[in-house]
């Protein structure tokens, strides 16, 4: 009684899985630390740069 629903189902997901397009690799690069400078910051935002900066500290726990 519960077959044939279960089937369909399983018909359309499978349909549906295989019709999304596969995720796109990542690219890896090489990321530069560098001390905090705020001004550096702005230089390599404004050349369209990704910046991330890193603002944990040692000494706390949950940081």
């Amino acid at each position: 009684m519960f077959a044939l629903p279960l089937v369909g189902i399983m018909h359309f997901g499978v349909a549906y899985l295989a019709d999304t397009p596969a995720p796109r690799a990542l690219s890896v690069g090489v990321i530069d630390r560098i001390a905090f400078d705020r001004a550096e910051i702005v230089r390599r935002v404004s050349r369209g740069e990704v910046v991330f900066v890193d603002v944990t500290a040692d000494r706390c726990l949950n940081c």
